[in-house]
């Protein structure tokens, strides 16, 4: 706890067994508080308690990375850290990023993640495509420029070493459609392209003009397990499905707001897999009925509810929100609507992906759900409401 008696951070089982170790930094120097309790207050008995300490990294700080540097060491020091590499990929060139931590035996993080950013664009990432749960991923850059890679563990609970190893090679494979916004690849409304997730990590972007006012469809399939993502004309995330569109198919539903080119991403759950696939988009004009709620990117304010529909129990609703260091609630309960929804849940993660975020249903009273998480810096938090049914419900973001 901070001066204040405010809580900071928490650790369950983050030692050996069911001990519990915490890491984290501390941005002013003062008297702070250490609290020692049992899972849930349930046991009683006697504990040793050890306090160490030495020098943070400095929050945000980039570090340079040359050219002729291929495997560099580092360390993931207290849960939920990011560690930044800057460093200048060249155009039409195959590089491969490899996260290895214990699985590979180079290292003691349990399972690294792996991000890829231009500026503050998410690129691709990679989770568990090395060895074991090591990251692995390859990308083709469509213009040469500035990247940064930004390593950590999967959960915001693990620390360890780690290994980061960077491999390059001129791409001889087929043409490859980029990802990014510097994609040409153009799709047009009604039409049907096939294409090629040549490597683990590509992403196929396609540009597309949408206009206000209307609901359009897109489907992807043929994949082992298809991802569909929607991002606006600035490159930022708006919209995504996995499984909507039966089996392992990808089917993402979305209602344009104002006419603007947007970007679909095609690619594979967790770039784990390659393969081929047939993308195709259809468009209608929306009607009151419609599905426009589903999966439709919202914002959330702290203490401020937000009333939803789920139309489909196939889908979510995503909403985005920047949240400071600090302790919070998400409750989602049944809406005052004409049908209200019986059984929500909720996901809390830090990106769209979802892959290694919170979830919760019924946490609460019944059926209502009620997730307690933390932040150990700011961010931009992702959350999605799912349900087993559809209809109304709320949502509320409070700060404990």
């Amino acid at each position: 706890m901070d001066p204040n008696g405010s809580l900071l951070a928490e650790n369950d089982d983050g030692g050996n067994g069911l001990d519990s170790a915490l890491s984290l930094s501390i941005s002013s120097s003062g008297r702070y508080y250490v609290a020692v309790d049992s899972h849930l207050s349930s046991e009683t008995g006697t504990y040793a308690l050890a306090i160490s300490a030495g020098a943070a990294a400095a929050a945000g700080r980039v570090r340079t990375v040359a050219n002729s540097e291929k495997v560099i060491a580092g360390e993931v020091a207290y849960g939920g850290q990011l560690i930044d590499y800057g460093l200048e990929l060249t155009e039409g060139i195959l590089y491969t990023f490899s996260l290895r931590g214990a699985d590979s035996g180079v290292g003691t993080l349990s399972d690294p993640y792996l991000g890829l950013f231009q500026g503050n664009e998410l690129i691709t990432y990679g989770d568990d495509g090395g060895v074991g749960l090591d990251s692995q991923f390859s990308f083709i850059p469509a213009t040469s420029g500035s990247y940064k890679l930004v390593a950590s563990g999967y959960t915001s609970t693990e620390s360890g070493s780690f290994v980061l190893q960077i491999e390059s090679e001129v791409y001889k494979g087929p043409p490859d459609v980029p990802a990014g916004k510097s994609t040409q690849a153009k799709l047009e409304v009604s039409a049907n392209v096939s294409g090629e997730i040549n490597f683990k990590g590509d992403q196929d972007w396609f540009q597309v003009n949408l206009q206000a006012g209307n609901e359009y469809s897109f489907a992807l399939s043929g994949l082992s397990d298809s991802l569909l993502q929607l991002f606006d004309s600035a490159g930022n995330f708006v919209d995504f499905d996995d499984d909507s569109g039966g089996g392992y198919d990808s089917l993402l539903r979305f209602i344009a707001e104002s006419d603007d080119t947007y970007y679909i991403a095609a690619g594979v759950y967790g770039n784990l897999d390659t393969g081929s696939y047939s993308l195709s988009i259809s468009s209608q004009a929306a009607t009151g009925d419609s599905v426009s709620n589903t999966r439709q990117a919202g914002s959330l304010t702290l203490d401020t509810p937000v009333n939803g529909s789920l139309v489909s129990e196939e889908g979510y609703d995503v909403y985005t929100v920047t949240l400071g260091l600090g302790e919070y609630v998400l409750t989602a309960f049944p809406g005052n609507g004409e049908s209200p929804m019986e059984n929500p849940f909720v996901f809390v993660d830090g990106d769209q992906f979802f892959l290694d975020g919170l979830f919760d249903d019924d946490g609460g009273s019944g059926f209502v759900s009620s997730l307690e998480f933390s932040i150990p810096e700011p961010m931009d938090v992702v959350i999605a409401v799912g349900g087993y049914d559809s209809g109304d419900y709320s949502l509320l973001l409070k700060y404990l």
